[in-house]
């Protein structure tokens, strides 16, 4: 492989990878299988490898609207029969869907961006209301917490023990889940892990 070939593959495998999510979600609305859903989005990815120089002239905007159309495509055709689906695959690999979508393709993919702008403000909104909900100092500790600070360097800071910070974050989490999901939750749920912040790595 040259190495501009491989520059160009790296770049779009960055692209493919930010948008792989998206895909996946455009699948899911036409298959209930995940297998299938996987299959469908691992050819639509083998697709945009197989016609990489198109994909290069395009924006990233362009790239994702090529790889969404090209999921909805192959499902269309799956739903059909998985024979049909062979072929559609074929045929979009010797002659790709044009980089700049048409007028009723644009349609489609701008209702489903407004969907998903809708579904992360409203889930936007839930956060900020549990948070807002909060006592200001548990507040301010999830925060830092979320932001990959561990409970031992927020201990030291505040000049308090590491197992006092534990339990304050313990209960500022019980307290967020449960103004999120508007019930009591089970303690169990929110209790952290010694010393690191929630998700994070004690070697850090």
């Amino acid at each position: 492989m040259r190495p501009r070939d491989r520059e160009r593959d790296d770049a779009l495998r960055r692209v493919v990878a930010r948008h792989a999510r998206a895909m996946i979600a455009v699948a899911r609305r036409y298959e209930r299988d995940e297998r299938d859903v996987d299959e469908i989005v691992a050819d639509a990815i083998t697709l945009a490898f197989h016609h990489g120089d198109l994909l290069a002239a395009g924006t990233e905007a362009q790239i994702r609207s090529w790889l969404l159309r090209t999921v909805r495509k192959l499902c269309a055709n799956h739903v059909r029969r998985e024979q049909t689906r062979r072929k559609a695959f074929d045929r979009l690999a010797a002659q790709p869907l044009p980089l700049v979508p048409s007028a009723e393709e644009q349609l489609i993919e701008f209702e489903m961006l407004q969907e998903e702008g809708a579904a992360a403000h409203a889930l936007h909104t839930r956060v900020e209301s549990a948070l807002a909900g909060l006592p200001a100092e548990q507040r301010a500790l999830l925060i830092e917490n979320a932001l990959g600070r561990r409970s031992v360097d927020i201990a030291k800071e505040a000049g308090v023990s590491d197992g006092s910070v534990r339990k304050r974050l313990f209960l500022a989490r019980r307290a967020f889940l449960s103004a999120f999901y508007g019930v009591d939750v089970d303690s169990s749920s929110a209790e952290p892990a010694s010393g690191t912040p929630r998700g994070g790595d004690a070697s850090e």
